[in-house]
Parts: structure tokens; C-alpha cells; sequence
């Protein structure tokens, strides 16, 4: 069959023609679409600072949304801690509305999910949705924010899904935020809140992160239902009970791996957690004397309470140490040397050693025998949050041996356990440990 070439080439000139019309509305579309949904949202967007009054500098800035036109603004619980944490010099909280400075007061927390619930005695005209389901993978979000204290910007990114360590949860986003734009809203398309904007990772290209936008309804439910709490006089005991819950399901996530001991060489030891990211190294001397294989285990994420006070956390680190062909006393030597270095043992408490919030270390020693006959030489050291009694810090390296060829180095740090906690913890990765070949 035979068809006219004229015929042809009009034909491609008319789909070619069509075509980039297609393309030139959806660009121009797309475009509408980023100004309007700007348009819509600037109006319930506000800079969040702490100060010591309304006309003072700030010590600490971020963004915050309407989340109730009745006065309710939401942003990070890190944007505002100053005006809880630092008493001394009695800072407080506003909103930024133009050129005033309004009032601000928190009446519901969550340090877990790094969330604040502010009220102001103003009204608005409307309040941002939070969407009641998560955006797809891959679906374009908007992040808006003041970063660097300039003015309201909005960042296009893409949704990458949720990532959970243990208790906290995070959306993973490819998108460029910055500092300042902290307790900002992304949304979706339709202009609801899927998430509340955090934290960037350090030294990477365009990774963000956001808090799911559930855990911001869950604070506004909570508070609508139950209403204006007395949270200045009792903040210290919610934030504590918030902790202490971390503590407790971190303890429980630790235990159900169900999974056999993990083996490195002839050593066993407690398989981690599947909620910890853990990373291994070996390292072969350079004269092939020895040989060092490190696994290090640790949570990703942390609940902030102040600069200088991180909680539910924890790290483990075992270090397989063999000798090839060194005698005992060298062997030995090399173990005290490696033992002291290890996760730069004395260096962390020093820095803590003065800190207003931190109390003061204590240190011991003991040889402490497992259930399998293993005896463990362990160094710790702990100190405690002085406004959460019940809550410590705990350092501590053990070190065992059973023949000339075979050492174990085991060390930990715990952020915001109880003393409970942190002994049920020490038992069970000391528990353990064990030499294959020993019966």
C-alpha cells in the first residue's frame, strides 16, 4: 500500500506542532500550580524565634504553621527548647508577624518526634490540612521556610518514603531545605501537611528529612481533647516520662532478635537490634602480626532535648583482636594499647564534665564472670541529667581473653537509660559472649 509523502510530512508537522503545545501548557501549568500553592500557604507560615522579649535578638529561630485558626501553631520542639531548657535567662517564644513580635507559649510536646504545639492569642482566617494519608514514592512535595532568618521560600523536592529506627520515624526527602526552615510544613500537591521539617544530613546532596505529618495531628487531637494544660509547671515531668518511655521500648526492641548469636571469628556475641545500622572494618597490621575486626552498631536517631542533652540513644562496639605472630607480653601490650583507645573512653566524659545540665561522673572497675565461665574485665563510668534524676549516660569497655591468640573489646554507650536499664542492657550483651570452642 502506497501513501503519499506529502500526506506524511503534514502529519508530522501537525503532531510535532500539537505536541509542544502539550508540553508548553503543562510547563505554564506547572508553573500556576507552584505560585498558587506558595500563594495559598503564606498566610499560615510564620518565623518562631525565642528571645528574651519581643525586641531582643534572637537565640534561637525556625518556622512554624497554623495547625487551628483558633491560635495553634506547630514546629520543632529544638526551635523552641530554649525557652524550656535554659532557665537562667528566661527567654521566651514568638511569633513573627511582619514587624511585631507576638507571644508565644507551648501547650503540648513531644521530644520523641522532636514536635511542639505553640498557641498564640491570635486569629487567622484558615489553618493547614494535614493530609490524612502519606504521599506515593517518588510524588513531588513543597517544603516551605525562612531559611538563613531571609524571607518564606518554598523548595521543591521528592518523597522518598518513611524510615523508622526503633521509635523514631522519619520521611526521607531529596530536597534541598536549610537551616531556619525547621518546623516548616511540606505538603503535598493539594496543599495538606505530610510532613514537618527537621534536619538535613551533614555532608550530602539534597538529603533532608521530615517528621510524618501524624505525629503533629496526634499533638493537636491530644490537646483539643484534654485542654489548656499547666505545661510551664509541669513540662520537666512530661518530657521525663517521654524519655523514659523511649528507654523502655528500646530495651525491648534490643531483646527480640530472633536471630542467632552474630560470629566474628572464634568469638560469639549478642546479634543486634534490627532497628541499629551497623557497619564492619578489618584491619591487618602491617607486618601482619595481628589482625582486628571491628563491628560497630548504632541507633541513627536520638529524642533532643537541649544542645548538649540527647536521649534514647545507644552504640555498641565489639573488636575481635588476633594474633598472628606476636609472643604473650607483646600481645598483651598491644591489647592495653587498643583497649585505651578504644571509643575515645575518657575524652567523652571530660566534655561533659562541667555542663550545668550533666552531673558529675562517677568510675569504677570489676571483673564480672558471664554464664558461659567468660571472665570480663569492664571500666564504666556514668553521670547523670540533673533536671531527669532517674535518667544517666553510661560509658563502658570490657575486655576479655582466654588464650594468647584471641581477645574481645566490647564497647558501649547508652544516652537517657535508667539504672535498670542500663544493667538489664550490660547483662545481656555480656551474656553473650562467648569462645566457640570453649565448652
Amino acid at each position: 500500500m502506497l501513501i503519499n509523502f506529502k500526506y506524511i510530512c503534514l502529519l508530522t508537522i501537525l503532531i510535532s506542532c500539537f505536541s509542544n503545545t502539550l508540553w508548553g501548557r503543562t510547563r505554564i501549568r506547572t508553573g500556576h500550580q507552584d505560585q498558587d500553592l506558595y500563594a495559598r500557604v503564606k498566610h499560615y507560615v510564620y518565623q518562631i524565634k525565642t528571645a528574651t522579649d519581643a525586641k531582643s535578638s534572637k537565640a534561637s529561630y525556625g518556622t512554624g504553621f497554623v495547625v487551628d485558626k483558633n491560635g495553634l501553631v506547630i514546629t520543632n520542639y529544638h526551635v523552641v527548647a530554649d525557652a524550656l531548657q535554659d532557665e537562667d535567662k528566661n527567654f521566651k517564644i514568638f511569633l513573627v508577624d511582619g514587624d511585631k513580635s507576638i507571644p508565644a507559649r507551648i501547650v503540648n510536646i513531644s521530644v520523641i518526634h522532636d514536635l511542639a504545639l505553640l498557641k498564640v492569642k491570635k486569629k487567622f482566617k484558615n489553618a493547614l490540612s494535614i493530609s490524612k494519608k502519606p504521599p506515593t514514592q517518588g510524588e513531588t512535595i513543597y517544603s516551605i521556610g525562612l531559611p538563613k532568618d531571609l524571607k518564606m521560600s518554598i523548595v521543591k523536592g521528592i518523597y522518598n518514603g518513611v524510615i523508622k529506627s526503633s521509635l523514631y520515624e522519619q520521611i526521607l526527602m531529596s530536597s534541598p531545605i536549610n537551616s531556619g526552615m525547621s518546623g516548616g510544613p511540606t505538603l503535598n500537591s493539594n496543599v495538606q501537611v505530610v510532613g514537618i521539617n527537621v534536619s538535613i544530613l551533614l555532608n550530602s546532596q539534597n538529603i533532608s528529612f521530615a517528621i510524618p505529618a501524624a505525629h503533629a495531628g496526634k499533638l493537636v487531637k491530644e490537646y483539643l481533647k484534654k485542654g489548656d494544660p499547666d505545661l510551664k509547671n509541669n513540662v520537666d515531668k512530661i518530657i521525663e516520662a517521654q524519655l523514659h518511655n523511649v528507654e523502655k521500648n528500646l530495651m525491648v526492641d534490643m531483646k527480640k532478635n530472633p536471630g542467632d548469636n552474630f560470629t566474628i571469628g572464634n568469638w560469639t556475641f549478642a546479634p543486634p537490634s534490627k532497628s541499629l545500622k551497623c557497619w564492619s572494618q578489618n584491619i591487618k597490621h602491617d607486618k601482619k602480626t595481628y589482625e582486628v575486626t571491628n563491628q560497630t552498631c548504632f541507633l541513627q536517631d536520638g529524642s533532643y532535648v537541649s544542645d548538649s542533652i540527647y536521649s534514647g540513644s545507644y552504640e555498641v562496639q565489639y573488636r575481635i583482636v588476633k594474633n598472628i605472630s606476636r609472643n604473650s607480653i607483646q600481645f598483651f601490650n598491644l591489647l592495653r594499647t587498643l583497649y585505651n583507645k578504644g571509643h575515645a573512653f575518657s575524652n567523652a566524659y571530660l566534655k561533659y564534665y562541667d555542663n550545668e545540665l550533666i552531673s558529675k561522673y562517677d568510675c569504677n572497675e570489676k571483673i564480672v564472670v558471664n554464664k558461659h565461665d567468660i571472665p570480663i574485665k569492664i571500666n564504666y563510668c556514668v553521670n547523670g541529667f540533673i533536671k531527669y534524676s532517674k535518667l544517666y549516660r553510661l560509658y563502658v569497655k570490657g575486655v576479655t581473653i582466654l588464650n594468647r591468640n584471641d581477645a574481645l573489646i566490647f564497647n558501649a554507650k547508652l544516652d537517657g537509660f535508667s539504672k535498670k536499664s542500663m544493667i538489664d542492657f550490660l547483662k545481656y550483651q555480656l551474656s553473650k559472649i562467648k569462645l566457640k570452642n570453649k565448652k
